[in-house]
C-alpha cells in the first residue's frame, strides 16, 4: 500500500505539478490494517499521507455533520452495536435524499459496507425495514450481483479444470497454476477444459495457455 500511495502522489505531481494531500481510508479492522504505515520511505524518497482507520473513528461526529453522502461509512465506525448505527444513518439518508433512486443507491452502498462488519445483522436489519427488495432493484445491487455470479462461475470452472489436470497429469507445475489463476475469461477456461482432453502431456497443455495479455 505505501508503494501505491507514493505512485499516486508522483503521478499527480508529474501530471499537474502539485503535491496532493492523500488520505488512505481503511474499512475493516485486521492485523495487517493496523500495521499500515502513514508514509513511504526509500532512500531519499519520502511520501506522507493520512491513514484513517474507520473502526477507530467516533461515528457521532459524522452523524452530526449532515454529510449524507458519507453516511455509508458510519456502520464501520467505532461501536459494537451495528444495528443502532444502521438505524441512525439510514434514517438520515431517508430524510435528506429526495430522489428515490439516489436514496436507494446510497442505502445499497450502506448495506454493502456494513456487511463487512456483520453480514447477518445487516441482512436482518434491512429485511425488518422492508428495504431488502428495494435494494435488490437498484442498478448498483444488480450490477454487483451479476459480478458475483460471474466470479462464482469463473471459480467453479477453474476448480473443475484443475481437477481435470491433476487427474490426468498429476500435481500441477507452479507456472501452470499461476497462469490459470490469472485467467478471468470464462470462455478461455472452457476452451482449456477441451484442451485438457486433447493434450498428451502437461507440456502440450501448457502451449494452449493464453499469453498474460490475453488472460483477461
Amino acid at each position: 500500500m505505501p508503494v501505491r500511495m507514493a505512485t499516486y502522489a508522483l503521478f499527480v505531481l508529474n501530471r499537474y505539478g502539485q503535491v496532493p494531500d492523500q488520505v488512505l481510508i481503511l474499512l475493516k479492522d485486521s492485523e495487517a490494517a493496523r500495521q499500515v504505515p502513514d508514509r513511504f520511505e526509500q532512500g531519499r524518497v519520502r511520501v506522507e499521507y493520512d491513514v484513517i482507520r474507520l473502526w477507530e473513528q467516533d461515528p457521532e461526529l459524522l452523524l452530526a455533520s449532515g454529510l449524507v453522502g458519507l453516511m455509508p461509512l458510519v456502520p464501520l465506525m467505532r461501536g459494537e452495536d451495528v444495528s443502532s448505527l444502521l438505524e441512525r444513518c439510514t434514517a438520515l439518508i431517508e430524510s435528506e435524499i429526495e430522489s428515490g433512486q439516489e436514496r436507494n443507491e446510497v442505502l445499497a452502498v450502506t448495506g454493502l459496507l456494513a456487511s463487512l462488519k456483520d453480514r447477518r445483522i445487516v441482512q436482518a436489519f434491512f429485511r425488518t425495514k422492508s428495504m431488502l427488495s428495494l435494494l435488490q432493484e437498484t442498478p448498483l445491487f444488480q450490477e454487483l450481483t451479476q459480478e458475483l455470479v460471474r466470479e462464482a462461475d469463473r471459480r467453479a470452472r477453474l476448480q473443475f479444470l484443475q481437477h481435470q489436470l491433476e487427474h490426468k497429469f498429476g500435481p500441477m507445475p507452479e507456472d501452470v497454476l499461476t497462469a490459470l489463476q490469472a485467467i478471468t475469461d470464462v470462455d478461455a477456461l472452457a476452451r482449456l477444459g477441451i484442451a485438457v482432453l486433447d493434450a498428451m502431456d502437461i507440456d502440450a497443455f501448457r502451449q494452449q495457455l493464453p499469453l498474460r495479455s490475453e488472460a483477461g
